[in-house]
């Protein structure tokens, strides 16, 4: 890949910030260039502790789209906004991470690409429990309860 993708990071919650902070400057080929959270607190804090540019950093996903030209969308927000962001994205043609299950129909009809990103399946933790319970030696699961945090 020659140029980087460039994307806007929608959420700078605690959850964004460590997307921003140790996930998105690892992978090669993309490069963060606006941030948005409707939050000022959000954004004064992700501006403090990430070295954001303050013209870099928005309210909305609208804003940051029309001052900064960009492909995609990461969206790191909690779950009660994903619709709302996957819909945003559609709308203005970019397309979008993010986590949890979506319908691609939308952004298929669209002609965009929707990525949904349920990475914890992958977790060594996970995987060797998934191990563990499939093989039976411990005999039949009755209940499980996971958090990750």
């Amino acid at each position: 890949m020659d140029e980087a993708v460039r994307i806007i990071q929608v959420g700078l919650g605690p959850w964004g910030r460590n997307w921003a902070k140790n996930v998105v400057p690892e992978v090669a080929g993309v490069e963060a260039v606006a941030w948005v959270d409707p939050s000022p607190n959000a954004r004064s804090q992700a501006i403090a502790e990430l070295s954001i540019p303050t013209d870099r950093c928005f309210a909305t996903l609208e804003e940051a789209a029309a001052a900064v030209p960009a492909e995609g969308v990461l969206g790191t927000v909690a779950l009660a906004a994903h619709a709302e962001v996957a819909d945003a994205c559609i709308a203005l043609g970019k397309h979008l991470l993010i986590e949890k299950p979506f319908t691609p129909t939308a952004a298929a009809q669209a002609g965009l690409v929707l990525n949904v990103s349920q990475n914890y399946r992958f977790y060594p933790a996970v995987t060797k429990a998934m191990a563990l319970v499939g093989a039976g030696d411990l005999g039949p699961l009755l209940t499980a309860d996971i958090a990750f945090h």
